[in-house]
């Protein structure tokens, strides 16, 4: 559902956390997944949110990913930010 290209950004769900040469987003990101509660059709699908936090730091995104830490500064409450599936490293799961 919604616009395909959407599908990979998440919604930043608290305000930024902003320290010196690093940044923490927590964000609200949908994946896909099996309903089990549902008894009447075993395949239908449903989308299941995961909070994530992230941490963006200065040194990593310089090589990783330019740019990346002076978006997480000017980044607000309620904005998308990408949810990139290649930095493991960097997220942890908060969804607990």
């Amino acid at each position: 559902q919604g616009d395909k290209n959407r599908q990979s950004w998440g919604r930043i769900i608290r305000a930024p956390i902003k320290k010196k040469g690093h940044v923490i987003i927590d964000y609200c990101t949908s994946n896909r997944g099996l309903d089990d509660n549902d008894s009447d059709t075993d395949s239908e699908t449903v989308e299941r949110g995961k909070i994530i936090r992230q941490k963006i730091t200065k040194s990593h995104s310089a090589k990783a990913a330019p740019g990346m830490y002076m978006a997480s500064r000017k980044s607000r409450w309620g904005g998308l930010w990408p949810d990139v599936e290649g930095k493991r490293s960097l997220k942890k799961n908060i969804d607990k």
